[in-house]
C-alpha cells in the first residue's frame, strides 16, 4: 500500500511537471521562462527515475533507472540558483560565465555517476534494503557525493539570501510573493539534512517527496503575483522595441501612444508624429485616412534615392468585453515581400524563354480588349504567327539553336508593335497578337513589316548561316458575339492558309469556316 501511494504520488508529479515544462516553452518565450522550464525538466527526469527505481524488480534495473535520474539531479540545484538570480535581478542573460560557473559541478557529477563502476568515488556501495512491503536501493556515498550535496546546500542558502533580502526589501504588493518563495527554498533544507543522515538506513530518497510541493509553490507565487506585471512589461518592451511602427490610438482617433519606428516611417511622409487627433494628423492624406477609418489595409509606395518602398498600413480594434477601447495601427515596412509579390506574379504572366507574356495571360489580356472593343464599337484584330520549319530548324541545328531564334523573332515582334498591343507566345514556334483600334487591312500593313524584317533576319548555328521566314494568319472582330476563341481559330486557319500556299506570307481570314 505504502509503495503504491509514493508511486501514485510520483506518477502525478512527473505528469505535473512535464505540463509545467511544455507550457514554459510553448507559451514563454522569455530567458526566464526557459530556465524555469529547465527547472521543471531536471526535476522531471529526476523523479521518473526513481518512480521507475522503486518499480522494478532486479538490482541491474535498479540501477539502470538510478543512472537516468543523474541526467536531472546534478542540475536542477543550478536551474534553482539561476531562477533565483534572474528573479531577484542579479543576474542578465548576457552573463554566460556566470551560467558556466553555475554548472562546473553538476557536469563533473554527471561523468562521475555515469563513470562510478570505474573508481566508485560517487556510490562507494550498492546494496537493497526491505521495509515491509517496500524495497529500496541503499547507495552508500562516495567522496565526489559529499561535493555534490555541499554544491545543492550552497544553492539553497544562496537562494534563501536572494528571496529574503527581496523580502526585506519589497513593498506591500511583492511581500506575499517574496514569503512564498522564501518558504520554498526552506523546505528542501529538511529533505537534503534526512538524505545525508539517512535516518534508519532506509535508502528513501526524501528530496523526490518533497520538492514537487516545493516547485508548485514557486510556480504559484510567480503566476499568481507577477503575471501582470511581466504582461505588462512585455509588452511595453514589444511595443518599443518592435521594427513595425505602432500607434495607439482611443476610440476617438486621439494618439495616446506610439513607438520609435512609427516617427520613423511617418517622416517618409514628412508627417511629425504628435499626441493630437489623427484627422488633424493625416489631413493632407485623406485616402489613408479613409483606409484607417474602414480597417482597410492600405500600401503606400515611396521613392527615396536607392529604390521604391511599400509602406503598409493596418488598423486594428482593440476590444475589451466587446466593447470598443481602441484602435492600434501597424506600419510595416512590406518592400521585400511585395517585390516578391510582383515577381512571382511576373513568373506566372511571362514566358520565361522570350520575355513576353505567356498563353495564360495573353488570353486574359486579349479578352479584357475584346470586351472594350465591343463595349465601344472598336475595330480589333488578331494574328497568329508561325515560324516556317521550326521543327527542321531543332532537328538540323538542335534545340539550343531553336530557342536563340524564337528569342529573336519575339523581340522583333515586340518592337515591331505597339505597346497598347497584346502579344503573347502561345506555344512552341507560334505567337499571337491582338491589335487595338486596328481593322484588318492596319494588321496586315503591321505583319507585312514584320514578315519582312524576319526574312531578312540571319542566324549562326553550328558555323552554318541560317535564314528564317513566318508564315500570318489575321482575323477582325466583326461579329460581335464572336469569342477570343472563335478570333483564335479564324486567324489560326488563315495562317494555315498561308503555309498551304507556299509559306513565307499572309492571310487575311474571310470567315474562314
Amino acid at each position: 500500500m505504502i509503495q503504491y501511494i509514493i508511486s501514485l504520488y510520483l506518477f502525478a508529479s512527473v505528469i505535473f511537471l512535464s505540463i509545467m515544462f511544455v507550457y514554459s516553452f510553448s507559451r514563454g518565450i522569455s530567458f526566464f521562462a526557459r530556465a524555469f522550464g529547465l527547472l521543471a525538466l531536471t526535476l522531471d527526469i529526476y523523479l521518473l527515475g526513481y518512480l521507475l527505481e522503486l518499480n522494478v524488480a532486479t538490482l541491474d534495473a535498479r540501477l539502470f533507472w538510478n543512472q537516468i535520474q543523474y541526467f536531472g539531479i546534478p542540475f536542477f540545484p543550478g536551474f534553482w540558483l539561476l531562477v533565483s538570480l534572474l528573479y531577484t535581478g542579479r543576474f542578465k542573460k548576457t552573463q554566460w560565465y556566470k551560467i558556466s560557473a553555475i554548472f562546473v559541478v553538476p557536469i563533473i557529477t554527471f561523468i562521475m555517476r555515469l563513470t562510478n563502476e570505474l573508481h566508485s568515488w560517487f556510490y562507494s556501495s550498492i546494496e537493497l534494503n526491505t521495509l515491509g512491503e517496500l524495497t529500496f536501493l541503499v547507495l552508500g556515498k562516495g567522496p565526489w557525493y559529499y561535493v555534490q550535496a555541499g554544491y545543492s546546500f550552497i544553492v539553497l542558502v544562496l537562494c534563501t539570501f536572494f528571496y529574503y533580502q527581496k523580502l526585506v526589501q519589497s513593498n506591500e504588493q511583492e511581500k506575499k510573493q517574496f514569503q512564498l518563495l522564501f518558504w520554498a527554498s526552506i523546505v528542501p533544507y529538511i529533505a537534503l539534512l534526512l538524505i545525508i543522515i539517512d535516518p534508519g538506513k532506509l535508502g528513501i530518497d526524501y528530496s523526490a517527496i518533497v520538492l514537487p510541493p516545493c516547485i508548485l509553490l514557486i510556480n504559484y507565487a510567480l503566476s499568481r503575483y507577477n503575471f501582470l506585471e511581466l504582461k505588462n512589461l512585455a509588452r511595453e518592451r514589444v511595443f518599443e522595441e518592435s521594427s513595425n511602427g505602432l500607434i495607439l490610438m482611443d476610440r476617438y482617433y486621439v494618439i495616446r501612444d506610439f513607438n520609435s519606428s512609427s516617427v520613423r516611417f511617418l517622416s517618409w511622409f514628412n508627417i511629425e508624429l504628435e499626441n493630437e487627433s489623427l484627422k488633424v494628423l493625416l489631413a493632407n492624406h485623406q485616402e489613408l485616412l479613409n483606409s484607417i477609418y474602414n480597417r482597410e489595409r492600405y500600401i503606400q509606395v515611396i521613392q527615396d534615392k536607392h529604390r521604391k518602398h511599400f509602406i503598409a498600413f493596418t488598423a486594428e480594434d482593440i476590444d475589451q468585453k466587446d466593447n470598443l477601447s481602441g484602435i492600434l495601427l501597424s506600419i510595416e515596412d512590406v518592400t521585400v515581400r511585395e517585390e516578391l509579390t510582383q515577381r512571382l506574379q511576373e513568373m506566372a504572366q511571362i514566358d520565361m524563354l522570350t520575355g513576353i507574356n505567356n498563353r495564360r495571360h495573353f488570353v486574359d489580356e486579349s479578352q479584357k480588349a475584346i470586351d472594350r472593343a465591343k463595349r465601344y464599337n472598336e475595330p480589333l484584330s488578331l494574328l497568329m504567327i508561325d515560324i516556317d520549319y521550326f521543327k527542321r530548324i531543332n532537328d538540323s541545328y538542335g534545340h539550343a539553336c531553336g530557342d536563340k531564334v524564337i528569342q529573336e523573332v519575339a523581340q522583333l515582334i515586340k518592337s515591331n508593335f505597339r505597346s497598347t498591343d497584346v502579344i503573347g507566345r502561345l506555344g512552341g514556334e507560334e505567337f499571337a497578337i491582338t491589335m487595338l483600334k486596328s481593322t484588318k487591312e492596319e494588321a496586315f500593313t503591321k505583319a507585312e513589316e514584320l514578315r519582312v524584317k524576319v526574312e531578312q533576319m540571319r542566324f549562326i548555328c553550328s558555323n552554318s548561316a541560317l535564314n528564317i521566314s513566318i508564315s500570318v494568319g489575321i482575323t477582325q472582330l466583326q461579329n460581335r458575339d464572336l469569342s477570343l476563341d472563335d478570333l483564335i481559330n479564324q486567324a489560326d486557319k488563315a495562317m494555315y492558309q498561308a503555309k498551304e500556299i507556299g509559306r513565307n506570307t499572309i492571310v487575311i481570314n474571310n470567315n474562314i469556316d
